[in-house]
């Protein structure tokens, strides 16, 4: 998909899910970047499927917390829905456990691709006490995992005081700031009470 959709600029595709697709693109009339997350016609639009995408687009914009990715706008045009949020640019748990274990192996043409993302993933994972090299220098790594997820614990109790289970927790989920904080997003799965 390319072009404009309601007031976002579609920039390039960053990411695919069950649900949909996440462009970057850029909000115009507040000139900024942001995530869209698009559910479109190729991916079999049944009446629960939109269901699914709407409440996922509502329980993500009611939650205003540190530990949450903001959602911005939803909309739909021409049968495309879609909401906007905050672009993260930084790694995911996931990607950064991977990495610090060696486990990623890319091959020549993505290893250029990747260098960069590598150095930031590292780099943000030293700076907040995970590294490789940590797990057998002391507690530093061990006080680093408990803060983080004492966060994200936090970040869960009051989506659940608010009416929402977010039913998706995974390390893939969890977006690793450069502060060492865990912001928690896609709420594909999430069950409004």
């Amino acid at each position: 998909m390319t072009g404009q959709l309601g007031n976002f600029e579609l920039v390039h595709e960053i990411g695919r899910g069950g649900l949909g697709v996440v462009y970057e693109a850029r909000q115009v009339s507040r000139n900024r970047k942001v995530a869209l997350k698009v559910l479109g016609p190729g991916l079999g639009l049944t009446a629960r499927a939109i269901d699914r995408f709407r409440c996922e687009a509502e329980a993500a914009a009611e939650l205003h917390h540190t530990n949450f990715v903001p959602v911005y706008a939803t909309g739909s045009q021409d049968g495309v829905h879609y909401y906007a949020m905050e672009l993260c640019e930084e790694p995911s748990l996931d990607q950064v456990l991977r990495q610090l274990r060696g486990r990623t192996e890319p091959t020549a043409p993505a290893a250029v691709a990747q260098t960069a993302a590598y150095d930031q993933n590292v780099r943000v994972a030293n700076e907040v006490g995970l590294s490789a090299s940590s797990l057998s220098s002391g507690g530093g790594y061990f006080d680093a995992v408990a803060r983080m997820v004492a966060g994200v614990a936090d970040t869960l109790d009051y989506a659940r005081r608010q009416g929402v289970i977010h039913r998706g927790l995974k390390p893939g989920n969890l977006l690793l700031s450069p502060d060492g904080r865990l912001s928690l997003n896609d709420f594909g799965l999430a069950r409004m009470l």
